[in-house]
């Protein structure tokens, strides 16, 4: 069976959400090895990927994306612990996610998969 491919954007964002399993799971003292396993090899893979690529819109994308993935770890956050959300709220985080996908993509000159069933 061929290895999906997995385009930057998407790498990207797998990685900024394991930076904060990794950060607070060590910070409850949970087991973290799996998530560091998978970041240092994810990492590795968008290394060789960015090899060509101008590094500082780059790090300046995957910087937006991590603070708004961040944003919506504490929404979640929140919800389990019952307070009440603003669906807005989260949907335009969730928009601005998708959005710093794409552009991510762009600056790999990758064409971003639809986000929506049709």
């Amino acid at each position: 069976m061929p290895t999906p491919k997995i385009i930057p954007g998407e790498l990207v964002d797998r990685l900024t959400i394991l930076s904060l399993k990794i950060r607070y799971g060590a910070f409850k003292g949970q087991d973290i090895q799996h998530w560091l396993d998978e970041y240092t090899a994810l990492l590795y893979q968008i290394k060789a990927m960015a090899i060509n690529i101008p590094v500082a819109p780059f790090m300046s994308l995957w910087d937006d994306l991590a603070e708004i993935n961040h944003k919506l770890w504490k929404v979640e956050d929140d919800t389990r612990a019952g307070q009440p959300i603003l669906h807005s709220v989260a949907l335009g985080y969730n928009d601005r996610r998708i959005e710093l996908i794409r552009k991510i993509n762009a600056v790999f000159n990758v064409v971003s998969p639809p986000e929506k069933v049709a």
